[in-house]
């Protein structure tokens, strides 16, 4: 079928495989470039079009979430989807952020922080946060988020609503990652005591009167990585 993106025509023949798939639609991939397709029934939600919401997204400048580029139109010109950059890594293997140095993991930490504070900032409410539209690019110790599709804006009339729905939404993430990271790894060697270990890592960090960057950063101090500061937890877990 034909598109237009940009000010480029773009055919996707009908028996071509997508790169990926979701509720919403189908991905394909040409070239360093990935166009997100819409089912019909997906192009408008209880907040209106996605033409106007992915419109004001791909203004935003973020590091390391992938925001929309362009705007996809079919050949009669209504909205099919949105162009985005392609992100290396593979998307099904989650592992490999608590083995980063604790230089880089911080990096990646305060990157993200700073976004989602951007978005804050923009009036947008992040969603659909998950492992799913998270990718991590081990070559290049790369943490990116993915999937823009349902974040919305300008649905709150008290800005602090963005900032504490954000927040929780990054935190929560974090947390997930690093629980699942745990549990592949050993001597830590029980699931038991691996769940324990990434519970309480969540717990300090709920309890901790600071951003998700001070919190790892007076965590992290004297150890080379996450997984070497959850094994100095294991003697508060019986």
């Amino acid at each position: 079928m034909k598109y237009y993106c940009g000010c480029k025509e773009i055919i996707i023949p009908d028996n071509k495989r997508p790169f990926g798939k979701g509720s919403e639609g189908e991905v394909f991939k040409i070239g360093d470039k990935l166009y997100k397709i819409y089912y019909p029934n997906a192009i408008s939600d209880g907040y209106g079009s996605k033409e106007n919401h992915h419109l004001y997204l791909s203004s935003i400048p973020t590091k390391k979430i992938i925001m929309p580029e362009e705007l996809i139109y079919d050949q009669d010109g209504n909205y099919a989807g949105y162009s985005s950059s392609l992100v290396n890594g593979n998307q099904k293997d989650k592992n490999g952020i608590i083995l980063m140095s604790s230089e880089e993991f911080l990096y990646n930490l305060e990157l993200l922080e700073k976004d989602f504070a951007l978005l804050s900032d923009s009036y947008v409410v992040v969603a659909d946060i998950s492992p799913v539209n998270y990718i991590f690019d081990k070559e290049n110790s790369d943490m990116r988020i993915i999937d823009p599709g349902r974040y919305k804006h300008h649905i709150f009339d008290n800005k602090f609503k963005y900032v504490t729905q954000n927040t929780a939404q990054l935190e929560s993430l974090i947390d997930l990652l690093i629980r699942l990271d745990i549990i592949k790894y050993k001597p830590i060697d029980t699931k038991k005591k691996q769940l324990l270990i990434a519970d309480l890592i969540s717990s300090k960090r709920r309890e901790f009167m600071g951003s998700l960057v001070e919190f790892f950063e007076n965590e992290l101090d004297g150890y080379k990585d996450v997984y070497e500061y959850a094994q100095s937890l294991t003697k508060y877990i019986r």
